[in-house]
């Protein structure tokens, strides 16, 4: 099945708040919307809850709904993707069909969260 979760804690210098992190969940396509990734949500979340933080991820679009339907609010979209000067048309493919496109979540402390009420830590 592949599948494989770690939640780290870390502290964030500037305000000195403890964050929980999903590192990696992943499920192999073949065994997917079995529920084993929102076990591991589940988990992680739980652990979060019992040490009173706030979690964050970086989701592939595919993961987006599952985040969501455990509490994370998607916040913002990036993209990876290399450059090198002087590329030539082979590489420029190649780097097209690597790019990778990804959107941080967040899930407030407890994952309760009102709109027009909850307010990002990073907005206070």
């Amino acid at each position: 099945m592949g599948l494989i979760c770690f939640w780290d804690k870390f502290e964030v210098e500037a305000d000195d708040d403890v964050r929980a992190v999903l590192e990696i969940c992943y499920v192999h396509p073949e065994y997917r919307r079995r529920g084993a990734g929102s076990l591991m949500v589940e988990w992680g979340t739980k652990k979060a809850d019992e040490m009173g933080v706030e979690a964050f991820v970086e989701a592939t679009e595919v993961g987006v709904p599952l985040y969501e339907k455990h509490g994370f609010h998607l916040m913002n979209e990036f993209v990876l993707r290399g450059e090198l000067e002087d590329m030539d048309e082979g590489l420029k493919k190649l780097q097209e069909e690597l790019t990778w496109h990804g959107y941080y979540m967040w899930r407030p402390k407890g994952g309760k969260y009102v709109e027009g009420e909850t307010v990002a830590p990073w907005l206070k």
